[in-house]
């Protein structure tokens, strides 16, 4: 469900023309997600349309636009009067037109309704909008208008909220509250793993500072370092050892291809050489001059846990196609094969190309599904899962165990919809094509059409 915009930018939808519909839509997003019948199927027999073809339908709008005071309440919407528009809907007889309203309220101007209504409307209409959008239009709420401790901790508590902002401010209740650690523990994973703007970082300094060690501004500068966020590390350089200021200023050299890179990665104070940030600098130095074996060599060099470890699978992947492109394949490969912990997502991606590597350019088989097999291992969608099976099967069937690789195939056939699952339908000789027919709907019109949720699209799409 694609609402990323508007979860971002909210009261830009009204600036524009035929926002209900939009709003609509969105409402729309979620009866597919329930499950819900086929939406325009009463056009089916419209014209000569062929849906299961083309997927084109006839829609037909509602004209029932509501009652006058629905009409006046949406207005006020359009107006950014969203507090007014709520409260006149209270007073509405019909439900559908009251939720209607109230939820757009809440929509576009969360951060204008009380906390505890946006709940008491969660718990009315939970169809209405999905779990996290009303914990984010709560979590809005609370943090754009005055909240005691209290309550901060009662509405936030016990879970993490999705907003920066939301988790600052449920740390700094704790810790007015005298729960002193737990607020410093939120306070310190804020600071540690996240970007924050400048704003943030001013309200996390002054509100928590005094309980942050030193170890924790270094791993804040480790993390803004490794996505080449130097400004920010430069921020809080101040709390640094002067071996530490030696690798930041190195690193920020690297980020900013400064001709000082390799004069002060030399620098870099010695007990900092073997830190996962300077090896990492070091191996980027040496791919930015064009010696891609040595930095190969350097990426390997560093052990232990690796600080922002996907960063390190895109720098290895990009190592392992110029190598590629420059034949050096077994480097390729060395590139690929040594990313072995990290995001599952990306231990997925490296053994495929470490697979793929050892399979179509070191003619190496047995590798290679060492390598398909970790993948499938890891792998829990349905374009992984195919994906690792069909090469797991290709690298089978050049090691000669064929009935091992029509296995393969086979599990990755029944993804037929997929790409891979195609290939491997192939590959098994199967050239069909499978459409299930479309499912009966006609019985379950009438309780769709009740749906208060259909009905809020209808009455939402009516009014343009």
């Amino acid at each position: 469900m694609t609402t990323s915009l508007f979860f971002s930018h909210p009261h830009r939808a009204l600036a524009a023309t035929g926002t209900w519909r939009r709003l609509a839509h969105f409402l729309i997003g979620l009866l597919f997600l329930a499950g819900a019948p086929f939406l325009a199927a009463p056009a089916l027999g419209a014209g000569n349309i062929d849906p299961t073809i083309t997927g084109s339908i006839n829609s037909s709008v509602s004209s029932n636009t509501g009652s006058p005071r629905f009409t006046n309440a949406l207005n006020l919407i359009a107006e950014g009067k969203y507090a007014e528009a709520y409260q006149l809907a209270r007073g509405f007889t019909n439900n559908i037109e009251r939720r209607t309203v109230q939820w757009a309220a809440i929509y576009y101007g969360g951060d204008k309704i009380d906390p505890r209504t946006i709940l008491r409307f969660a718990a009315d209409a939970p169809d209405y909008a999905s779990a996290r959008t009303y914990k984010l239009r709560l979590e809005r709420s609370i943090t754009s208008n005055p909240t005691n401790a209290t309550d901060v901790i009662d509405l936030l508590g016990g879970t993490m909220p999705y907003t920066i902002d939301a988790q600052i401010a449920l740390a700094a209740a704790y810790l007015e509250d005298g729960q002193r650690e737990r607020g410093l523990r939120i306070a310190r994973a804020v600071w540690t793993g996240n970007f924050l703007t400048r704003e943030q970082e001013e309200e996390v300094r002054t509100t928590f500072g005094s309980g942050f060690t030193r170890q924790d501004h270094w791993a804040r500068t480790v993390h803004l370092l490794m996505n080449d966020r130097a400004r920010g590390a430069e921020r809080i350089m101040s709390f640094l050892s002067p071996a530490q200021k030696s690798l930041v200023n190195a690193r920020i050299a690297v980020a900013r291809n400064s001709p000082d890179a390799p004069r002060l990665l030399d620098r870099v104070d010695p007990a900092y050489r073997d830190h996962p940030l300077f090896h990492f600098s070091m191996a980027q130095q040496a791919r930015r001059s064009g010696r891609l074996v040595a930095a190969v060599n350097l990426l390997n060099k560093a052990s232990g846990p690796l600080p922002d470890a996907a960063q390190w699978w895109y720098e290895r992947r990009s190592l392992a196609r110029k190598l590629l492109a420059a034949r050096q394949y077994r480097a390729a490969y060395r590139a690929a094969a040594g990313y072995d912990s990290g995001p599952e997502g990306r231990v997925v991606d490296a053994n495929f190309h470490a697979g793929w590597i050892a399979l179509s350019f070191l003619g190496d088989p047995a590798t290679a599904i060492t390598h398909f097999k970790r993948m499938r291992s890891l792998s829990t969608l349905a374009s992984t899962i195919t994906k690792s099976n069909y090469w797991l099967g290709r690298a089978l069937t050049k090691a000669g165990d064929r009935a091992g690789a029509q296995e393969a195939f086979r599990i990755a056939a029944r993804y037929h919809t997929t790409y891979y699952g195609q290939l491997s339908r192939y590959r098994l000789g199967d050239t069909s094509i499978d459409i299930r027919p479309l499912p009966a709907w006609r019985g379950a019109q009438p309780g769709f059409d009740a749906r208060p949720l259909v009905r809020s699209v209808r009455l939402l799409q009516a009014n343009g």
